[in-house]
């Protein structure tokens, strides 16, 4: 039948698609799809499906890797679609893709630029969103926590909680969330909290996948983000994932969902401590932000290297809060003090500030028994992780300290 024969390329292109395209990715599917729309075609003589094919191929060899055989069919595709047309901003966003992953970065991020500026005149929403989450991933503007907000205020739904600093640990409602079926479904949802604006399926997928096998970063990629929905919402069944979203080829977390985030915390209150002119207010934001800084971003987690800088970053800025509220406390002989310098130990027992700090408030105390404490801490704390004794500084600013105490200053 001629007629029922005609109506089948179209349709097996768009289940090619869908293999591809789809949230869940059949690359052994697509490629069955995509030999049977070319025996078709061929009978048909339709050469305008040329190109569309060319273009699903090269998605096919990007997957594989091979990427000489991925520009050829790109080349094909765009050579031979309509200028500006759908198809062809999809064939051009589909070369980014591949020049992205073969790890040209700025080649991929002028053509995605160009890409983004057409697509804004033709108003393709879905390609926009897909080309913004792959520019920021490139080239980052403000991948920072604070900017997402609550927009959910339903008291029936449970609040995720979120706990990034000294430890990573998940609670959804009161159920604290300790057993990962999948090592890498937790991987994955840290690298879905870090990157608010989402993350492309792909990249997602070689982050955290490091199997050279044909298809495998994808196929495991479905198979966590499965895991991951199901430890999150082991009630939700056949409903929509609340947490874990996919829309145009890209993951991200639900961010208007009700939460509660130490680091998101932190960095709001911050970024308004630096704002503030107003000593009170400044007080308070410090306060609050350190309430909520316990230790280092995600020291637990060996692929956490990846944010080392801003692991750093963040460290620092909790140092600059510890040492502005400390000194006003100390200034002011509140006592108040000797509980952020002790939670400024704990998070690094073997930093000498917080010892010098310590020093500080026994002097101004007048207390000889909490100076001496002191320095038996630190050189106990110091022989045992380090095997070393307090610097010359420390030891002579002690005995300074000390002569002042004994001699009533």
């Amino acid at each position: 039948n001629n007629q029922s024969l005609k109506a089948q390329p179209i349709m097996l292109l768009n289940l090619a698609f869908y293999g591809l395209l789809g949230e869940k990715v059949d690359l052994e599917l697509a490629v069955k799809i995509l030999s049977k729309i070319k025996d078709v075609s061929k009978i048909l003589k339709w050469k305008y499906l040329i190109p569309l094919i060319a273009d699903i191929e090269a998605r096919i060899f990007r997957f594989k890797k091979d990427y000489h055989n991925a520009h050829i069919c790109h080349n094909l595709a765009l050579s031979t679609l309509e200028k500006e047309s759908f198809e062809y901003l999809h064939a051009q966003l589909n070369y980014a893709l591949t020049i992205l992953r073969e790890g040209k970065n700025n080649d991929a991020q002028i053509c995605l630029q160009e890409l983004l500026i057409k697509a804004n005149i033709s108003k393709s929403n879905g390609l926009i969103r897909e080309i913004n989450v792959l520019i920021n991933q490139i080239s980052p503007t403000d991948n920072s926590l604070s900017s997402v907000k609550n927009t959910i205020t339903n008291n029936n739904i449970e609040k995720i909680t979120i706990k990034m600093f000294d430890g990573f640990q998940i609670k959804v409602g009161d159920r604290v969330i300790n057993k990962w079926s999948r090592k890498k479904a937790k991987h994955l949802l840290i690298h879905l909290l870090l990157n608010p604006k989402g993350i492309h399926r792909e990249t997602l997928a070689e982050l955290i996948f490091s199997s050279d096998t044909l298809d495998n970063p994808l196929s495991n990629l479905d198979v966590s983000i499965h895991s991951l929905r199901k430890v999150l919402e082991p009630e939700r069944k056949n409903k929509n994932s609340s947490f874990i979203l996919f829309q145009d080829s890209c993951y991200r977390f639900n961010w208007s969902y009700p939460y509660d985030c130490d680091l998101i915390n932190f960095e709001n209150n911050y970024k308004e401590w630096k704002k503030s002119n107003i000593q009170k207010e400044k007080i308070q934001f410090a306060q609050i932000a350190l309430k909520n800084y316990s230790g280092l971003l995600l020291p637990d987690l060996d692929f956490a290297d990846n944010w080392i800088s801003e692991r750093e970053h963040l460290k620092n800025n909790a140092n600059k809060l510890f040492d502005f509220l400390i000194k006003y406390l100390l200034d002011i002989k509140d006592d108040e003090a000797e509980y952020w310098i002790e939670k400024l130990i704990n998070i690094d027992p073997i930093d000498e500030k917080g010892y010098l700090y310590f020093l500080n408030y026994a002097n101004i105390t007048n207390n000889i028994n909490l100076l001496k404490s002191i320095k038996v801490k630190l050189t106990k704390i110091l022989k045992k992780e380090l095997d070393e004794s307090p610097s010359s500084q420390f030891n002579l600013y002690y005995y300074d300290l000390e002569k002042n105490i004994i001699n009533g200053h």
